[in-house]
């Protein structure tokens, strides 16, 4: 099938793809700024579409609720019913009255999609399936879901679920923004379940730079459809995908959008602004994150001040002489500290993140060997707590230690250092 990014232009001016070439292919799409809400780029976004499995986003966002509630704890046991064990694939295989870990029921939902488990689930936290599709659609109200309604816990076609694909973009951003410290789950690389190794088939996470999550799904009626987040230099973008063709058009329309979307927001980016009528070792500095000359001091434009042309890119202004500092030649010599790196959890206090720190090097040690420990605050609803990362190693160590970390059970996803 043909690349979208040949109907986008890849400039990605982020308008809307031709309604004909949309429509030929099924395709909704919405592409949001996560850290402002901007829509980048849309396609259909409010059309009525099925959620598939897209709908155990919020199954999930439930579970994470009770979680956090202390309606349920990561290790308590979710026992299966003859309901649950009877759904059809994709499923983990659970029989009636076994039992799955809470934190292993998360992983199912997110590597496999498993409609066992996502039932398994719902008659944990609400008794029984229907009360929990009621309850899925109340949080999808609340969130500001306006056109969804969800009929089970699974995804499963019902002749009166519908969603849409902006709809869908606001339950992911709800996820991130709402539970941080379990958000690195979505992009755990596999499962392992009854001796068997079950790989994340999200193919976005592998194919995308700074993919972190969410999930994929699929039925008949709707397509092949996903909801991906991924970031890069500090900017954060969502993607939604609903009723591709098939996995290979679902993954390639999906990186094609998330490189236009970040392409269009460098694009965007403000750069350092030189005043020819101010003090020659001065520049103004207009919101903007690059660092300015060595040794040149800066000034803040006022608001309504006029602006003046940048200078080139490629060279300084020829009449700004930065200040010369001494050069650490061993320094400059030495090769890049590697960039990569992995977040294995967000705690409540210092402590515990460093504690679960020296748990990750144990366990994978041999991947992280020369890793900087980092324990870094954040603000999340009011209240403080610590990411616990380790970074400086390469991609390949960083996604093997993850891929360790979360074959023991615990949360893991590779970053980019700060």
């Amino acid at each position: 099938m043909r690349r979208f990014a040949a109907v986008l232009g890849l400039c990605l001016a982020l308008t809307e793809l031709p309604a004909a070439a949309a429509d030929a292919d099924g395709y909704t799409t919405v592409v949001i700024a996560a850290e402002t809400g901007e829509v980048l780029h849309a396609v259909r976004a409010d059309a009525p579409r099925k959620p598939a499995s897209l709908a155990k986003l919020m199954t999930i966002y439930l579970l994470l609720e009770a979680l956090e509630d202390g309606e349920i704890g990561l290790g308590d046991p979710i026992r299966v019913s003859a309901h649950a064990a009877a759904q059809p694939p994709v499923k983990l295989g659970l029989e009636k009255g076994e039992t799955i870990r809470a934190l292993d029921a998360f992983k199912a939902l997110v590597v496999r999609s498993s409609n066992d488990v996502a039932v398994a689930v719902a008659e944990r936290l609400a008794r029984d399936e229907a009360r929990f599709a009621d309850r899925m659609t109340a949080k999808a109200a609340e969130l500001g879901m306006t056109r969804t309604r969800f009929k089970n816990a699974t995804g499963l076609p019902h002749p009166d679920d519908t969603t849409t694909a902006r709809d869908m973009a606001v339950l992911a951003e709800a996820l991130r923004r709402d539970f941080p410290a379990y958000y690195g789950l979505f992009s755990v690389p596999s499962l392992v379940w009854g001796g068997e190794l079950l790989p994340n088939h999200n193919r976005v996470l592998y194919a995308v730079d700074g993919a972190d999550g969410l999930k994929t799904g699929y039925t008949r009626e709707a397509g092949y459809t996903l909801a991906a987040s991924a970031g890069r230099d500090g900017q954060r973008v969502i993607v939604v995908v609903m009723g591709a063709p098939s996995l290979d058009a679902r993954a390639t329309f999906a990186a094609d959008l998330f490189d236009a979307a970040f392409a269009e927001l460098e694009r965007r980016a403000p750069a350092l602004v030189y005043a020819e009528d101010r003090p020659r070792d001065a520049v103004i500095l207009r919101a903007s994150a690059d660092e300015p000359p060595r040794g040149v001091r800066i000034i803040v434009e006022p608001a309504g001040a006029a602006s003046v042309d940048p200078a080139p890119a490629e060279s300084e202004p020829a009449d700004l002489e930065p200040v010369k500092k001494p050069v650490d030649e061993a320094a400059a010599a030495a090769p890049a500290r590697p960039d990569w790196g992995v977040q294995v959890g967000a705690y409540n206090t210092a402590a515990a993140a460093e504690a679960r720190l020296s748990e990750v090097l144990d366990l994978a040690a041999a991947d992280l060997r020369g890793a900087v420990r980092l324990v870094a605050p954040a603000e999340n609803s009011g209240s403080l707590i610590w990411r616990a990362r380790l970074i400086g190693v390469d991609e390949s160590a960083a996604r093997a230690a993850c891929a360790k970390v979360a074959a023991s059970g615990g949360g893991c996803f590779v970053v980019g250092a700060d």
